[in-house]
């Protein structure tokens, strides 16, 4: 039908692998971390921010890195090297352009950065991400200094997209689907007290923290 996105290539995932794995999570907050070079990035984040962009036409999402130039020289890139051309509907990036990627079947990808120009150190804040409500929200290597942890809490509020999904897998979520997905490298600081910590405790002992990300 027009407007509806046809992959023309074949995208393979070993079964059974770490990639595999975080593709069939339905969780609300969905993290894959590990070391460099671990397939994060492609096999992790694009290939799923694609697929979301094509199973929820007309979604509005967020793919988010600390800084501009680590946006623009990693993830971006990443996304205009698997995304089909024949997807995109409009995706200015001049200096002046809204880094926004139309597709043709009017899914709309947001590339923004969380910390702002001029701020201090340690007063970053979300505002440049918080004027749009999000189907799906991707913050990539989110360990990065500039991100803070509520950077992640007002993320985390902004996803209350209700788009109906449109594919034929009877485990995905029927709108939205208000997924944050995040990625990061090893790391000891809010990241890990937060998101990481509360779940080694909960293995080791079954011990339900109070930050522990689960349904209570």
């Amino acid at each position: 039908t027009q407007g509806s996105l046809v992959m023309k290539r074949t995208y393979r995932i070993e079964e059974g692998s770490l990639q595999d794995q975080f593709d069939k999570l339905r969780s609300k907050v969905q993290f894959y971390g590990g070391g460099f070079a671990n397939g994060k990035t492609s096999g992790a984040v694009v290939l799923k921010a694609l697929k979301l962009a094509r199973d929820y036409p007309g979604c509005n999402g967020l793919i988010a890195r600390s800084t501009y130039p680590k946006l623009n020289d990693t993830i971006r890139a990443e996304f205009l090297k698997w995304c089909p051309k024949h997807w995109i509907k409009s995706f200015p990036m001049s200096a002046n352009g809204s880094n926004t990627c139309t597709l043709t079947n009017g899914s709309t990808i947001n590339f923004r950065y969380v910390a702002q120009q001029g701020s201090a150190q340690g007063e970053q804040s979300t505002s440049n991400l918080l004027s749009a409500t999000y189907d799906w929200a991707i913050i990539d290597q989110i360990e990065d200094p500039e991100i803070v942890e509520k950077d992640f809490d007002d993320i985390l509020g902004r996803l209350r997209g209700m788009t109906p999904y449109t594919g034929d897998d009877p485990t995905m979520p029927r709108s939205g689907p208000r997924w944050f997905i995040i990625t990061a490298n090893p790391t000891r600081n809010w990241v890990y007290k937060r998101l990481i910590k509360p779940v080694h405790v909960y293995k080791e002992t079954g011990i339900v923290g109070p930050q522990l990300l689960c349904i209570r």
